[in-house]
């Protein structure tokens, strides 16, 4: 068994998400993030964006919309 590079850690971040990794691919998954701190940082990152992504959005109203888009062209002015 070969472990997992830093290439695979990132390719493969979403099926260890979707738990669509046999058991052998998950221990060669956590073996290598035992040693790599950088693929650490990024499964730590990606995870919190997944987190971020499945939070549903506020409820805006159009007229809140034309506010806020109305602020930012007054701020680039």
């Amino acid at each position: 068994m070969t472990l997992f590079n830093c290439r695979d850690i990132s390719e493969r971040a979403t099926d260890y998400q979707e738990n669509r990794m046999s058991w052998r691919e998950r221990l060669n998954w956590k073996l290598h993030l035992l040693i790599c701190r950088d693929c650490q940082r990024f499964v730590s990152q990606f995870l919190v964006m997944v987190r971020a992504l499945q939070r549903p959005l506020p409820e805006t109203t159009e007229k809140e919309v034309q506010d806020q888009l109305r602020r930012v062209k007054e701020a680039r002015s």
